[in-house]
């Protein structure tokens, strides 16, 4: 068996499967959670009778918002004595769990809706809040562009892995059997025939094109920050000149609330003083959705759907990340290796392991075979300690003398 890091230019790791997710929200609620809510930094509470399902779904959710980073407090299990972080002024994101308890938590933050908070219900579907409800869920949907909410393309996934969204059953049989096993990669089986699974990469790909469409063109309006950016308080990002150049788009009354969040202006400070890897990948998204010939995504397809006997196969397509994404180990070399006088024929499977000619799992490892060596010596002590060279600009080089010449006397002590 191979371990091996996962690649670093490429969407953030989540073990966890969407398909329990889209299970308890209809596409058009999860798409106004993603969108609508966090993107713009608005409190939002989910609750559940399930434990395991709580902490997952918040998980998820955060997922869909690369390439930015949740800079709202976020609690995934919220618990009594931290209830006080819902009255926070601005961003929470919390999980609860309903216990079914009429003096509980979730009882509680149910009687006293906080202001300006959104409480999502997973077990049943519903979206409640303080004030008008319509009115409110309807100018979050209204504020999302239209074009890029990728609702059709999420419930053709959902509709290819046969998942009806917000319509499968929810029940303590189906929570205990998850707290026991993981069934994200069990085979699904319907009438003798098998089902493919849910394609998770396709959802938060869906996501991604969406902030592609949006802030698209952002990397023409960043500032060169000067020498005193550290107390000079000057902007990095123009964001009066980026408005003002989407105005007459579709996309500039999202804008005009997205850019003035924390979350990304803490985007735009990595962007701008962090070589950050994944800032880097939504770059290369970014210009590849918008030099792009065809567009991506699994409603762009060539041929018609085909089902065979045994199993139901789509027609295939393809995603924006997997252009830019550094590529996986998708090879199959063949080692041969002698031990002991047998030949020995060791392939390389893209899930990371090792098969002989027999198809059998070799857990023996030939130690010839490790790259790299194994180093003779395993001590971290060194002959040399490197002398560390700060590098200043000649302004601060200039100060610095300045304030070293004014409280020392160059004629020695009076």
């Amino acid at each position: 068996m191979v371990l091996g890091l996962p690649p670093v230019k490429d969407l953030p790791i989540v073990d966890l499967p969407f398909r329990r997710f889209f299970s308890c929200l209809d596409v058009p609620t999860v798409v106004t959670i993603v969108l609508g809510f966090l993107a713009l930094e608005r409190k939002v509470i989910i609750m559940s009778a399930f434990p395991s399902l709580v902490s997952d779904v918040c998980e998820l959710i955060r997922s869909l918002l690369f390439p930015f980073d949740l800079c709202a407090p976020y609690v995934p299990r919220l618990t009594e004595p931290f209830m006080s972080c819902l009255n926070f002024p601005g961003a929470v994101f919390v999980g609860i769990h309903d216990d079914g308890s009429s003096d509980g938590l979730a009882s509680v933050v149910r009687n006293e809706i906080p202001e300006d908070s959104f409480i999502v219900d997973l077990d049943t579907g519903d979206i409640d809040c303080s004030g008008d409800r319509f009115e409110i869920l309807r100018e979050c949907w209204d504020i999302i562009p239209h074009q890029c909410r990728s609702v059709e393309e999420i419930e053709t996934l959902c509709h290819d892995a046969r998942l009806n969204p917000g319509q499968e059953p929810n029940s303590v049989e189906i929570e205990a059997a998850l707290d026991v096993s993981d069934v994200s990669f069990a085979p699904m089986c319907e009438d003798g025939i098998d089902i493919e699974p849910l394609d998770d990469r396709a959802v938060r790909d869906a996501f991604l094109r969406f902030f592609c469409a949006v802030v698209g063109g952002y990397e023409l309006f960043l500032l060169v920050p000067d020498i005193d950016f550290l107390v000079s308080g000057n902007e990095w990002f123009d964001a009066k000149g980026f408005l003002a150049a989407t105005e007459k788009q579709s996309r500039s009354v999202f804008l005009q609330s997205f850019v003035s969040t924390q979350l990304f202006q803490s985007f735009i400070q990595r962007r701008t003083e962090a070589s950050d890897v994944r800032c880097l990948l939504f770059d290369e998204c970014l210009a590849e959705y918008h030099s792009a010939q065809s567009p991506y995504g699994r409603l762009v397809t060539t041929s018609k759907d085909s089902v065979s006997q045994d199993k139901v196969s789509y027609p295939p397509y393809e995603l924006l990340v997997d252009q830019c994404a550094a590529e996986l180990c998708n090879i199959s070399e063949v080692d041969e290796s002698s031990s002991a006088g047998t030949s020995i024929l060791t392939a390389h499977t893209t899930e990371g392991f090792m098969v002989n000619s027999q198809g059998d799992l070799v857990t023996e490892l030939d130690t010839e075979m490790f790259y790299p060596e194994e180093p003779q010596y395993l001590s971290a002590e060194f002959d040399q300690t490197p002398v560390p060279i700060l590098t200043r600009s000649d302004r601060d080089l200039d100060v610095s003398n300045r304030r070293r010449k004014l409280p020392v006397s160059h004629r020695g002590v009076q």
